[in-house]
């Protein structure tokens, strides 16, 4: 006997278009982890990607934009936080848990005490982060800022920045009024 019925992965993966935002959140309830954040970085509708990443443990404010690609290593935990407006550009990845996973080097003591981190990533209102930029744990990036294409996040951002590069450093600032 085959089974005809979709499943609700298929559902959304195929049909979401025809669906209303309850129905997305219904259907994602169902699903384990792993297919929320897959759907989250993956799937062909913003409004999916928000959908899943909100469903997986994501904080998500109001009216983000979530490009493809988009991923995000928290271990699971609510520990990444998107407020209202911000715009995540194709590939950003947000790596609040870092380890190095089954390798012996967890053991290291150095290793446990200089490079595994598990903190949180906070981006505040009105941030826009470019195309393959990295946000490395601990960092909090300030409301209305811009983060260039590639840059690497690794210490807080202040409101109102323009950084870029690999550390990024900032380029400058800009006055509120926008």
């Amino acid at each position: 006997m085959t089974k005809n019925k979709k499943t609700d992965f298929e559902k959304l993966l195929f049909h979401s278009d025809e669906m209303d935002i309850d129905e997305i959140r219904t259907l994602l309830k169902g699903l384990i982890v792993q297919k929320k954040r897959w759907l989250g970085g993956f799937h062909p509708d913003s409004k999916v990607r928000c959908e899943a990443f909100r469903s997986s443990g994501v904080k998500l404010g109001q009216d983000v934009f979530i490009s493809m690609g988009v991923i995000i290593l928290d271990g699971y935990k609510p520990i990444v936080s998107i407020a209202d407006r911000c715009a995540l550009g194709n590939y950003v990845t947000l790596v609040a848990a870092s380890e190095p996973n089954n390798s012996l080097l967890c053991k290291h003591p150095e290793i446990a005490k200089r490079c595994i981190k598990r903190l949180p990533i906070t981006i505040e209102e009105d941030v826009w982060i470019g195309t393959g930029a990295i946000v490395l744990p601990g960092v909090r990036i300030g409301q209305k800022s811009i983060i260039g294409a590639g840059a690497v996040i690794t210490d807080n951002v202040s409101p109102n920045s323009i950084v870029a590069g690999v550390p990024a450093r900032l380029i400058r600032t800009f006055s509120e009024n926008c």
